[in-house]
């Protein structure tokens, strides 16, 4: 259930997953990890990971709010490690990683634990108002090599009008 998926030029969709889709049937996703020169000849750089699924907002031009926030539990921390540190950049898939800040924090803390050298990367998507001092200086420190910061507008009319929070003043 909630599958989709492309089968030669036709789309094949499953009926939706009823409740909420138990995330640790992800585990292990990237066992055993493909190597660097194969990842280079897919015409994507990174290898995606999820950490959680749906948002706490409901942005009226977003998807993600449509599904309420399902992080998967932590256990996952050490295979990402293990990807970093066979130098794979990883793209979190998470619609912003650190609406979630305490539990951004969390990982990043277990991922500076477990990494073993600087040969890999994380990319990430952020909502900037949740950026404290404390998140900054982990994401440097996790090895966070880019990062998505998405401004929609600078505008807080339009900001209202798209059911979007943000506060501009902490943004900037």
């Amino acid at each position: 259930p909630g599958l989709s998926w492309r089968h030669g030029e036709r789309i094949v969709e499953n009926p939706r997953a009823e409740g909420r889709v138990d995330l640790r049937r992800l585990a292990g996703v990237w066992d055993p990890a493909p190597s660097r020169a194969e990842v280079e000849g897919w015409g994507w750089p990174y290898l995606l990971f999820e950490t959680q699924r749906g948002c706490p907002y409901r942005c009226g031009y977003c998807m993600y709010g449509r599904t309420a926030p399902n992080p998967r539990p932590l256990d996952f921390v050490d295979e990402l490690a293990a990807l970093m540190d066979q130098g794979h950049v990883v793209e979190l898939c998470d619609p912003t990683f650190t609406t979630m800040q305490e539990r951004a924090k969390q990982i990043l803390r277990a991922l500076i634990e477990r990494r073993r050298n600087d040969a890999g990367g994380l990319y990430i998507e952020a909502y900037a108002d949740s950026i404290d001092d404390e998140l900054a200086r982990l994401l440097k420190a996790a090895g966070v090599v880019r990062m998505g910061v998405g401004l929609q507008t600078a505008s807080a009319r339009g900001l209202r009008a798209a059911s979007r929070p943000e506060n501009l003043e902490r943004f900037a």
